[in-house]
């Protein structure tokens, strides 16, 4: 599985792991490298509708890779995604039918879609209100997610997973192979670019 994407995947790449994927974590904020083969060696791709992430497809085709977008624009469906990730039942939709869909949908709807997710939320999850403003869901929208689904359906969270979501603390060192998960079912080996090119390193 490789994701692609903002900090508010990462508590599903380590629910992925947990589950017995193998998570690669790439980071397109910049140029990314030669993905020729490792997408020889992925068969899920998780990531956010975005013009870098198309990009990222239209030069690397992958006709035989399912790809699972989770639409950051649209947080009703953000909820229905987890709903269904927490039940292992994946829905597979076309990025860029996301991506489209997402970009109609910044209107009034939107705003109306953030104040019935915090309904929702309060009603079914149990938490506090999640939103500075309507258009600018605080990072912890997906940390109090995981956490409030993962004890609905009686699961144990290391308090490690939460903290590494937290601090964004990722292992260190740029000889780390490429692939390398380490053994740790708690740790993930993840891939951030850095310059040069040539040298993938976490910072």
């Amino acid at each position: 599985m490789l994701l692609i994407g903002s900090c508010r995947l990462i508590p599903l790449a380590y629910y992925f792991h947990g589950l017995g994927q193998t998570v690669y974590r790439l980071d397109i904020s910049k140029e990314w490298p030669d993905m020729t083969d490792i997408l020889k060696q992925v068969d899920l791709i998780v990531c956010e509708p975005s013009l870098r992430v198309d990009f990222f497809f239209e030069s690397n085709p992958m006709p035989d890779t399912k790809v699972y977008v989770v639409p950051n624009l649209e947080l009703r469906m953000y909820v229905h995604d987890l709903l269904h990730v927490f039940h292992v039942k994946f829905e597979y939709i076309s990025l860029y039918q996301a991506f489209q869909e997402s970009r109609r949908k910044l209107s009034q709807e939107l705003q109306d879609g953030y104040e019935a997710l915090d309904a929702y939320i309060d009603e079914h999850l149990q938490t506090t209100k999640l939103f500075s403003s309507y258009n600018h869901p605080m990072p912890v929208l997906t940390i109090l997610l995981f956490q409030r689904l993962a004890e609905r359906m009686h699961l144990e969270i290391p308090e490690a997973w939460l903290e590494q979501c937290r601090t964004m603390q990722f292992l260190q060192g740029h000889d780390t192979p490429l692939f390398e998960v380490d053994r740790d079912l708690y740790q993930l080996a993840f891939i951030q670019e850095t310059e040069p090119r040539e040298r993938l390193a976490i910072p």
